[in-house]
């Protein structure tokens, strides 16, 4: 399968936008990459619209970049979080 990774929110927006499915999200260091499926391989030449000033729906890319940015807040959240514990009584006083 052929894919298409960004780093770059506004892009990724886009290429939701322009129908692209998200695949995953996926930590390189600590960047973390949107990675698209481009079955047609497409990927680079809609990524060159985009800098080229595309034209699309205001509407469609502000609710594309919502979507972009809860992934990418919840794959944070994620990693954050990964291997602690969450047992409410790890919080509580000795004693009690």
């Amino acid at each position: 399968m052929t894919e298409y990774s960004t780093s770059n929110l506004s892009v990724s927006a886009f290429l939701l936008v322009r129908e692209f499915a998200l695949d995953r999200l996926e930590e390189r260091g600590e960047t973390i990459f949107f990675v698209f499926r481009d079955s047609q391989g497409i990927g680079r030449e809609v990524v060159n619209e985009y800098y080229g000033n595309a034209v699309v729906s205001v509407r469609a890319f502000v609710a594309a970049l919502k979507v972009c940015r809860d992934r990418l807040f919840e794959r944070k959240r994620e990693s954050q979080f990964q291997g602690k514990e969450t047992n409410e009584n790890s919080h509580r006083p000795a004693g009690r």
